[in-house]
């Protein structure tokens, strides 16, 4: 690799984060380590850099960063290799344990008084703070205090470190010229206390610092930043009001182990503020002595007592006792003081006079110190001591040769210690002494400089300014003392020593003047052209002293100093025009530029001399301008313009100097220029035409023709004189304003703006230039500036590498003119402008003169500022310039509206708006762009920026300009691609619009400023509301007139349409709508213009742009209270139902929807027409536009909420309308639901008018010209046309709709309307329902879902024909009970009218009842049946026709009911209207109809002959397929005409059982034996059981045979030995036995389950239940043979439930129910031992010798204890010891139990042949109970022993019997 050689630098450098391009290194080291070559291989280069300091310590803050790094670099031809890496250095540091606390005590005046205390002022990181706080005084209420740690980093630049900067700190009074950024950052924070404190109560604090992210205190590292802590105490009461206390504090790195050398702490007396590092051996960085501070409590003023603040204190008024005074730092500057009254300032003498005169505060302090010092005895004789050393010293030196001179010194010596023995004793007398003596004492030093020896004048000179300094000379000694030093100049011996001797006598006192002055001077001058060039230096300082001296004397008011003042000002004009002068004698040469400096100095320090007497004031006019306007007159020369354009334009040195031709002189032009800006500001007021001249001189210098460096340095003066706005003002009145004079401004400012202009004209000529003779040759520092037509123009920021100083006019010091840099031009011009803005903004016009001015200052110079400022901002490539260029002319702008300068003012939006708008698009249409335009500039972004804020701040002045405005606002907002759209809220949100494509190409750092920009354009939307309403209508004009344009545009050109227009309209309109009355025939033709556009998206703005408007005025007080607004907005509402779109229909009924949807407000009666003609109109045939699904529904929603909330305000009319309306949705196809609904809405008006009737509704204007008759009958119309609806729903809902209506409202109509209703609504509706009916297509209809499949449809609906038979039923149903309801009044208002309707309702039955429909046929039935039951209606027709009662009308109703319906019941499914209308029927034929009862046989013997369907079908179903058996394994239920027949067979059952307990009683039911019918039917399904074909029947046989058999038993208790009733026992006994003891269920039949098989044995229980609770307490109302049966059938039941049967096929043990076993042996108990007892039992049976049921149950009882008592013994031996099941364990427990039962209760009894007989039965059971006592079962063996304890009655003897005859 080859590359142009190898280094590695050690830099160190402080980097601003807000400045990254400008770094500041203080450390670069570079070491060289390879040549240029060749890299072959991997090569290793040793370095190291030896004793580097490191003053500072490695910092990265918040705003500023201190790093050190190495960085490598490879130099090659193309680019640069360089890698760097970074080192951290800590600066450690050890202070003394010893330090001061901070003690102070804070408060409030009569609040709060509180004591704090810090143990120490300095801490390392690792430290802990402790201290405390005490309440002196609370009378506050405190929450809580807290401490915390604040870090503040200053960031700053600017003249810190000058000797200025102690006058500042002490004058505390901030500096100018400095730029200074503070941040403040809280590190820690830290509760110490919650809750109020009382007096006297002490708070501890302790603090670890070594938690918290600190660095080191930092003080002013390298003029650039500082960082510094503080501790703030925070107290915050109950009404969270603050009061704190800052302290500062330091904080230092503590070095633990090691310290490093050249870093140890300075010595414990002495303290350094430390900025250069070679002055001091501590740490730069680390801050040593803190500045005492006074601080304050939540702004109250206290008093700081600290010991530090006290010690620093003493140190200042210098009353410290120790070797060295110290004083607090301030700057860069080491004050130090000591003792021996030395000062040591690193500055010339006369900087630190000026400074000490102009503190005042220390002054007095240090000089009363030095003067008592130099007044004591020890002063005067360290000076006698010293005086007398010298004068030893030159005697000794000149005894050889020079005897006279070693003569004088003696006499001189002897003098001075004749003084020193005679006046020691008093300080003042021996000086005096001394001064009287000066003449004799000085004479040995003058003759010894007379001797030019070397070292001879040394020691004199030293001598004579020991003299001096001392004040120890006499206007003898002072003449003779500037002889000698005159000779000694012109001898050129010991120059140096020379000048410091005439500087400290002119300096130290007044002894020297007149001529002696003037020798003094004059020797400066002359040195001032010596050889040797530290002479040369020195003298010059010198001049520049003495000539200060001068002056200052002269402000003393001292008649000769001014008169010397004078001569010096008239010698320096006559020297600088090379003319002899008259008091300044024995110059004899001075160069112009030193007059020309001393001149400018004096100006600049004494302008209170020549501004205000007049002798200086003259010297102004008559002799430094006329010579400087002759000056400027020789250096105005400039080359031919041939020379200039040969030479490339801009001269340069080089070309002008080949030429020959004499060039101005460029120190002096630039010392005049200095001087003319001098006049200009501090001398303007005395010198008015000269200024005038000089102006004109410096536009003179601009022109083409004038060197660079001229042009350069009158650009700097002029932009020094606009940057004074009081300066500007003055010219503005002395020229501008008068007629007579000339436009001084104008032309400066014209001439300005034009050589801007060429600059930019000749930039754009010249694309390349000479490197060695361009601009940019001389390495100047290249900022970012223009880019005008293709070149790159940068602005130059001096100084650069050549050019030290920041401006050409400080260059003073070259001799020759340095090149000018192109950019700088640019960098002038612009500054020149910016300062000349400025300047015009600080410029009050609070009074009406003051605005006159301004008016013609910007009259004078607006044209070209804004000239200059457009061309520079369109040229910019920076954001930095492009803002501030951005913010002048929005300084002129307000400028502008200020003065009322309409012209200035559009010329500013004009320029703003072209910066704005990117230049690509510039020809495009605004309202049309391309999707998206070129992408916009950086400088585009912030002009739109600067456009929203003048929009915003400046708006109500733009007049005419709104449409270029809102123009380029659209323009910017496409270029960003920033849309506003409509959200699904109904709002606008602007969204950022950016494909995925594009979202690359888009410049990031614009995402984030977005949202600044819309919430300032909608800040611009909103300031709108403030604006008047001329401004207003202006600019909705403008927005208008925008989007029309859109409009227009949009129809003809196929791209993105902008929104931005119609968007700001609808805003401004929302937000001025109190105003609306002004502006809306603005905008209504744009709105309707918007809705009836053929694009989609601007129809959707359209509409937006209504709704908004309407749904705020609605929501705002008072908008629609105007008649005039408010038919205006509805008259816009209402055109846009013509609009032929539905989506503007659709925000149309959103409109209506809102504003009847608004609380709180009625809505005006004029308005109701046009909202029913909106909402109507999605249903309107004669719509425009098909409407969709959506829109009906949304206008409906509105139609329902009127019919909600709104009726009460309709008046008769409207509610027709409403009602027709309603009618309409009723009818509409697109939605069922709706439909369904609007059949509600009609039932809501009828509601409402029945609530409201007319006596109570005149009020709301519901029979304001329309009945209520009328109303009615418009809704039973409306009604009645919806009830031959084509869909079923509709047609249902609105026939009980209609018919509701009619039964509960029409109380309302009068009578005569009855006869309308029936013949114009009712009968017309049933005809017509009857023929669609009839004609309706049995085909099978297919429903179809919304995804387009197949949907099944229920068998009783799927044709046409069904639906409307369900429809036919439902209406003739109605009618009829109308007819019912209102017969009687018919027949009152006309017996004729009642017979028709009467007769034609008959015929509607007759014909429906006759129909093919079975359905239909049954709801005639039903109908006709309302008829019979309505009482009033047969006696009106009773009163008619009477009825012929014959002994055949049971057989007529039965065949006119049932015998038409036999055949279709067995064929069809079961009707549960049939079944409804036959139970009815019956019930109210048997109780009320008394000549019907011999029809109930009949009807019981249909109900069986039903019931029978479930197991023997009829013969017409013997065709069908066979019923699969309910449960068949294997075989799935399938529905079929069995279990059809079965299900109707189980309602048929329920109804007969339900029948016969209402009729039971009946001598028609109990004499045609219907008990015996049940029973007998019953017995076949008990028996078949699961056999049955449904698995439900047997069950529901069961329970139909219990309550049947209870009520028989209650019919028998009711009518005992009733034969007919007797006849019925016999089918129960077989019942029961079918029941209970059925054996012939097939073996194909599945296993029961379980659940099953429980239910079966609940229900056996169920009967033994019935046999123990009904039949047995009844037996005596029952035969004989049916009781002793029943005992037989319960004996079984005991057996049968213990018997073991067979293994099944299965292989499963079956076993009767042990259930059934146990309750019939329970019942058997219950008999034998019940009431009546057994002897009664016993006695009738010997008597009558008829069968009870005592003796039977006791003998079965018997029977069967026997039985298991004798095989439980022997079961258990053949176990083979295995236990036996536990049913047979318990039953033998249980026959125990009722053993003893027996035997107690027979031992009760008296003696008779059946108890004998039982006694005999139990003495046979006692043998078995003896067996059993070898069981082995334990329960067995427990109940076994009370049993045989029992028969010991049997063991005792007969005698021992009691005498009463019991056993």
């Amino acid at each position: 690799m080859d590359h142009s050689g190898i280094k590695i630098e050690f830099i160190g450098h402080i980097e601003v984060y807000y400045d990254r391009g400008n770094h500041m290194d203080f450390i670069s080291l570079v070491k060289e380590l390879a040549q240029p070559g060749e890299l072959l291989q991997n090569t290793v280069y040793p370095f190291e850099f030896t004793k580097v300091e490191k003053p500072y310590e490695s910092y990265c803050g918040s705003n500023v960063k201190l790093r050190y790094f190495l960085r490598v670099t490879i130099s090659k031809r193309i680019s640069e290799i360089i890698r760097e890496m970074d080192l951290v250095v800590h600066t450690l540091s050890k202070y003394p344990e010893a330090d001061s606390n901070i003690k102070m005590e804070v408060g409030i005046e009569d609040c709060l008084h509180i004591e704090f205390e810090y143990n120490r002022s300095k801490y390392h990181l690792k430290d802990v703070i402790v201290g405390k706080i005490y309440f002196l005084l609370v009378r506050i209420k405190i929450k809580f205090m807290e401490i915390a740690i604040i870090k503040r980093e200053t960031i700053g630049t600017g003249s810190y470190f000058t000797f200025i900067r102690i006058l500042v700190v002490a004058m505390r009074v901030a500096p100018l010229g400095t730029s200074v950024f503070h941040e403040n950052e809280t590190v820690a924070k830290y509760e110490i206390m919650d809750g109020a404190p009382v007096k006297g109560e002490s708070i501890p604090i302790r603090l670890f610092l070594s938690g918290y992210d600190l660095t080191p205190t930092m003080r002013e590292i390298h003029k650039r930043f500082s960082v510094r802590y503080f501790l703030n105490l925070v107290l915050v009461d109950e009404e969270e009001r603050r009061y704190f206390k800052q302290q500062e504090i330091t904080l230092w790195r503590k070095a633990e182990k090691i310290a490093r050398r050249g870093m140890q702490p300075p010595a414990a007396n002495l303290s350094f503020a430390k900025v250069e590092p070679m002055l001091s051996s501590a740490p730069a960085n680390v801050e040593q002595a803190p500045p005492c501070q006074q601080s304050c409590l939540d702004g109250e003023s206290t008093s700081l007592k600290s010991e530090e603040n006290s010690e620093c204190s003493s140190s200042i008024n210098g009353s410290k006792s120790d070797e060295t005074i110290t004083y607090p730092p301030f700057g860069t500057v080491h004050l130090l003081v000591e003792k021996n009254g030395k000062f040591m300032f690193p500055l010339p003498l006369t900087v630190l006079q000026r400074a000490f005169e102009l503190w005042s505060p220390c002054t007095v302090a240090v000089f009363a110190m030095a003067e008592t010092e130099h007044c004591n005895v020890t002063a005067v004789k360290r000076f006698i001591d010293n005086l007398s050393t010298d004068l030893y010293t030159l005697c000794n030196e000149g005894k050889k040769k020079f005897p006279q001179i070693r003569e004088a010194a003696e006499v001189a010596l002897v003098k001075v210690r004749n003084v020193n023995s005679e006046k020691m004793q008093q300080a003042t007398a021996a000086m005096n002494a001394l001064i009287d003596l000066s003449s004799e004492l000085v004479l040995p030093f003058t003759m010894g400089c007379d001797s030019r020896l070397p070292r001879l004048v040394q020691i004199s000179l030293s001598a004579i300014q020991r003299f001096v300094t001392n004040s120890c000379i006499n206007d003898e000694s002072a003449k003779s003392i500037v002889i000698c030093l005159w000779s000694l100049a012109s001898a050129e011996v010991e120059e140096l020593k020379v000048l410091q001797t005439v500087a400290l006598l002119v300096s130290a006192n007044d002894k020297v003047r007149g001529a002696n002055l003037a020798k003094c001077l004059v020797i400066c001058f002359r040195l001032n052209f010596a050889k040797d060039s530290t002479v040369i230096n020195t003298a010059s300082a010198t001049v520049r002293q003495l000539v200060s001296q001068v002056f200052e004397r002269a402000r003393r008011a001292n008649d000769q100093g001014n008169q010397l003042a004078t001569l010096l000002v008239e010698d320096l004009c006559r020297l600088v025009n090379t003319e002899s002068p008259v008091w300044l004698l024995g110059i004899v040469e001075m160069t112009r530029t030193l007059g020309l400096d001393l001149i400018e100095l004096l100006l600049s320090q004494n302008q209170c001399l020549f501004s205000k007497r007049p002798e200086f004031i003259f010297l102004l006019k008559e002799s430094m301008c006329p010579l400087m306007i002759k000056m400027f007159a020789l250096n105005m020369k400039s080359p031919s313009a041939e020379l200039r354009l040969h030479s490339g334009g801009i001269l340069g040195g080089n070309a002008l100097a080949e030429s020959g031709v004499e060039k101005p002189y460029f120190p002096i032009t630039v010392r005049l220029m200095r001087l003319v800006n001098i006049l200009q500001h501090s001398y303007s007021s005395v010198l008015i035409t000269e200024c005038e001249i000089f102006l004109s001189l410096l536009i003179k210098f601009l022109d083409s023709d004038k060197l660079d460096w001229q042009r350069a340095l009158s650009l700097e003066v002029i932009e020094k004189v606009v940057s004074e706005p009081v300066l500007l003002q003055t010219f503005c009145v002395a020229f501008d304003m008068k007629s007579s004079s000339a436009k001084v401004i104008e032309e400066l400012m014209n001439a300005v703006n034009v050589f801007t202009l060429s600059v930019f004209d000749e930039a754009s000529k010249t694309s390349q230039r000479d490197e060695s003779t361009g601009p940019f040759s001389d390495n100047a520092s290249v900022v970012p500036g223009f880019l005008y037509h293709g070149v790159s123009l940068p602005l130059v920021v001096l100084p650069t590498y050549k050019i030290p100083k920041s401006k050409y006019m400080d260059l003073v010091e070259k001799g020759e003119p340095p090149i000018v840099p192109f950019g700088y031009f640019l960098t002038v011009a612009y500054d020149i402008t910016c300062a000349t803005v400025k300047s015009l903004e600080r410029i009050s016009a609070e009074t009406k003169q003051d605005l006159v001015l301004l008016k013609r200052m910007l009259d004078a110079c607006w044209k070209a500022v804004l000239s200059s400022v457009n061309v520079m901002l369109e040229a910019s490539n920076n954001e930095q310039i492009a803002e501030t260029l951005l913010k002048l002319q929005t300084s002129m702008l307000s400028l502008a509206c200020k003065a009322g300068n309409d012209e200035m003012r559009s010329t500013c939006i004009s320029f703003i708006c072209q910066a704005v708008v990117p230049t690509e698009s510039n020809q495009t249409p605004a309202a049309v762009l391309p999707p998206f335009p070129t992408t916009v500039t950086a400088k585009c972004f912030q002009a739109g920026r600067a456009l929203l804020s003048v929009v915003f701040n400046y708006g109500p002045f733009f007049g005419d300009s709104w449409f270029s405005v809102f123009q380029t606002l659209q323009r910017f907002l496409s270029a960003l691609r920033l849309k506003p759209m409509i959200t699904d809220s109904d709002t606008v949100s602007i969204v950022h619009d950016l494909s995925p494509g594009q979202s690359a190409t888009f410049p990031a750092s614009f995402v984030s400023e977005i949202p600044s920009v819309v919430q300032m354009l909608s800040d611009v939307t909103a300031r709108s509301s403030t604006y008047s309403e001329q401004c207003l209508l202006v600019v909705l004009q403008a927005l208008c007139d925008l989007s029309k344009e859109t409009l227009q545009s949009a129809a003809s050109v196929n791209k993105d349409v902008q929104f931005f227009a119609i968007w700001q309209l609808v805003e401004l309109t929302v937000l001025n709508l109190r105003r609306l009355d002004s502006f809306w025939q603005l905008v209504s033709p744009v709105v309707l213009g918007l809705c009836s556009h053929c694009s989609s998206s601007l129809r959707a703005w359209g509409s937006f742009a209504f709704s908004r408007i309407l749904r705020t005025a609605v929501g705002m007080d008072g908008i629609l209270d105007d008649a005039v607004l408010r038919k205006s907005i509805m008259k816009l509402l209402s055109d846009l139902t013509d609009v032929p779109y539905e989506e503007v229909h659709m925000k149309q009924l959103d409109c209506v929807l809102y504003l009847l949807r608004t609380k709180d407000r009625s809505i005006h009666s004029e308005l109701w027409p046009s909202i029913f003609k909106i909402i109507g109109s999605s249903t309107s045939s004669s719509h425009s536009v098909d409407t969709n699904e959506s829109s009906v529904r949304l206008a409906f929603q509105a139609l329902k909420l009127v019919g909600a909330d709104f009726l009460s305000q309709l008046d008769g009319a409207c509610l027709q309308q409403f009602m027709l309306t309603d009618a309409q949705f009723g009818s509409q196809i697109k939605d069922l639901n709706i439909s369904l609904s609007a059949v509600g809405n009609l039932w809501t008006v009828g509601d409402f008018l029945y609530r409201n009737p007319p006596s109570r509704t005149s009020k709301s204007g519901v029979n304001n010209g329309t009945s209520v008759d009328q109303l009615l009958l418009c809704l039973y119309h409306c009604l009645s046309n919806l009830c031959i609806d084509p869909r079923p729903p509709v047609r249902k809902s609105a026939c009980q709709t209609l018919l509701s209506t009619v039964m509960s409202h029409g109380v309302l109509l009068q009578a005569s309307s009855w006869r309308n209703v029936f013949l114009e609504v009712l009968f017309p509706l049933l005809h017509k329902v009857m023929h669609h009916c009839f004609s309706a297509s049995t085909t099978k209809l297919t429903a179809t879902g919304s995804d387009g499949d197949e949907m099944l449809m229920h068998h009783s609906r799927d044709t046409e024909s069904k639906q409307w038979a369900e429809t036919c039923v439902l209406t003739v149903l109605g009618v009829v009970k109308v007819l019912c309801s209102k017969a009687a009044l018919l027949n009152d208002l006309s017996q004729t009218d009642f017979m028709l309707a009467f007769c034609m309702q008959i015929c509607f039955v007759e014909e429906l009842a006759n129909g093919s429909n079975t359905e239909v046929s049954v709801g005639a039935l039903k109908s006709f049946q309302d008829l019979l039951q309505c009482k009033e209606l047969l006696e009106l027709c009773r009163t008619v026709t009477p009825l012929n009662r014959d002994t055949q009308c049971s057989e007529k109703l039965m065949h006119m009911t049932i015998a038409p319906f036999r055949e279709k019941i067995a064929r069809l499914a079961f009707s549960s209207s049939y079944e409804n209308s036959f139970g009815i029927l019956w019930q109210k034929v048997a109780r009320k109809v008394e000549y019907l009862r011999p029809a109930l046989p009949l009807v019981f013997d249909v109900l069986l002959e039903f019931f029978e369907f479930a197991y023997k079908p009829p013969e017409c179903c013997n065709a069908a397929p066979t019923c699969p058996k309910s449960g068949a394994k294997g075989t799935p239920r399938t529905p079929s005409l069995c279990d059809t027949l079965a299900l109707f067979a189980e309602r048929s059952l329920e109804m007969l059982v339900n029948f016969y307990g209402e009729t039971a009683l009946f001598p028609e039911v109990v004499e045609a034996d219907i008990a015996r019918k049940i029973f007998e039917r019953l017995a076949v399904p008990l028996k078949l059981k699961r056999q049955c074909s449904s698995k439900n029947m047997w069950k529901c046989c069961v329970t139909a045979f219990l309550s049947v058999a209870r009520v028989t038993l209650a019919a028998c208790r009711e009518k005992p030995k009733d034969s007919h009733l007797e006849t019925s026992w016999p089918e129960v006994l077989q019942c029961i036995d079918n029941f209970l003891f059925t054996k012939n269920e097939s073996r194909s039949l599945s296993l029961p389950l379980y659940d099953e098989k429980q239910r079966l044995e609940l229900m056996e229980c169920e009967v033994v239940d019935l046999i123990r609770c009904e039949i047995l307490p009844s037996a005596k109302y029952l035969p004989a043979d049916f009781v002793s049966a029943i005992m037989d059938l319960l004996y079984r039941g005991c057996i049968d439930g213990h018997d073991l049967t067979g293994y099944s096929g299965n292989g499963l043990d079956e076993r009767k129910n042990l259930e059934l076993s146990n309750a019939c042996f329970k019942t058997l108990l219950q008999a034998s031992v019940g009431k009546p007892d057994l002897v009664e039992q016993c006695k009738k049976s010997e008597i009558n010798e008829g069968p009870t049921e005592g003796p039977a149950a006791l003998k079965a009882l018997m029977k069967r204890c026997r039985e298991v008592v004798a095989n439980y013994p022997t079961d258990e031996r053949l176990a083979a010891g295995q236990p036996l099941p536990n049913y047979r364990t318990a039953e033998l427990v249980q026959v125990f139990s009722t053993i003893v039962t027996m035997v107690e209760t027979l031992r009760q009894q008296d003696e008779c042949i059946h108890v004998r007989n039982m006694l005999e039965q139990l003495s046979e059971i006692y043998p078995l109970l003896v067996d059993c006592v070898k069981c082995k079962t334990e329960e067995v063996k427990r109940a076994l022993v009370p049993c045989l304890k029992a028969f010991h009655i049997f063991i005792k003897p007969m005698a021992a019997q009691p005498a009463d005859g019991h056993l």
